[in-house]
């Protein structure tokens, strides 16, 4: 689990920092980002503060270290249920094309056998 601190809140920042220790990286190295306030990004973002619904202030390192734990396996199994979507979805489209590839070529068969 690699995490991204954005937060506004310098104390809430270095607290991180400190908690997460080696778990803590870059933007773009990070599988998720943490934050005291809402985010645009590409990356989920995980918001500490009194009215969000992952964790708020006071918190333990233990139950930061748990909460966070919980949101990154919940991300990784969303990311395989919709691989698994995809890998159908992939699958059924393969079949059609196969099904279209042996008609298209039972048509042209036909028209060069007249």
């Amino acid at each position: 689990m690699r995490v991204c601190i954005d937060c506004e809140c310098l104390l809430l920042a270095e607290t991180l920092r400190l908690f997460l220790g080696s778990n803590a990286t870059t933007k773009k190295d990070c599988d998720f980002i943490v934050s005291d306030r809402a985010l645009q990004s590409s990356k989920p973002v995980f918001i500490i503060s009194d009215d969000s619904p992952y964790l708020s202030e006071p918190f333990s390192k233990d139950v930061l270290l748990n909460t966070l734990g919980e949101f990154y396996s919940a991300m990784q199994i969303s990311g395989k249920i919709q691989s698994n979507e995809l890998s159908s979805l992939e699958r059924r489209v393969g079949d059609l094309v196969d099904a279209f590839k042996a008609e298209l070529i039972k048509i042209i068969k036909d028209e060069y056998e007249k």
